[in-house]
């Protein structure tokens, strides 16, 4: 719902989803418009299932199934592959990806290494909160690596529910938009 309220920074823009599950939110952000969509995952029955959700709604001009692993070096490397009009991204996009501490520093690393450095150019991050030191080190990260932040997300999305439904309505939803400060 944010992507589309904010399209401005998905149509017509390069845009990197990092650690992309089945593909739905590259698949969305292809059909809001973006120039190019590279769609990354690490898992390999994940990038199985990202190829076929692409072929079965026609994303191929400018929709791309990569595989990405976190960290500079492994960055380095991906980058190294990319011609270079396509190392840098306007938008950079995940979805709860983060659940260990461990991984926040190499997940910014590839976000540092791949957003081009502009006013306009943004992060959005939802996460659910599971861990107070992973929720406390993103925005540490974050912040010692140049980035500004607003939590984006509506006041119902931050409320602890105590009815622990099919969905993750239980845990509070934070819409994170980062950008260079």
């Amino acid at each position: 719902n944010l992507l589309v309220k904010e399209s401005v920074h998905v149509r017509k823009k390069r845009v990197l989803e990092l650690g992309s599950g089945v593909g739905f939110l590259s698949l969305a952000i292809w059909k809001l418009g973006a120039k190019k969509v590279v769609c990354t995952e690490v898992a390999v029955a994940c990038l199985r299932l990202i190829n076929l959700n692409a072929a079965v709604n026609g994303a191929t001009r400018g929709f791309e199934v990569s595989s990405l692993r976190w960290g500079k070096e492994d960055t380095d490397k991906w980058l190294d592959q990319r011609s270079q009009t396509d190392k840098k991204f306007d938008t950079i996009l995940s979805s709860d990806v983060l659940y260990a501490e461990k991984n926040v520093e190499p997940f910014f690393e590839t976000v540092t290494a791949c957003l081009v450095r502009t006013p306009e150019a943004r992060l959005f991050m939802g996460h659910c909160e599971r861990n107070p030191t992973v929720d406390q080190a993103i925005l540490t990260v974050a912040a010692s690596v140049g980035f500004d932040v607003v939590d984006r997300a509506e006041p119902d999305m931050l409320k602890r529910n105590p009815h622990k439904q099919l969905h993750v309505g239980w845990m509070p939803v934070h819409c994170y938009e980062f950008q260079w400060a």
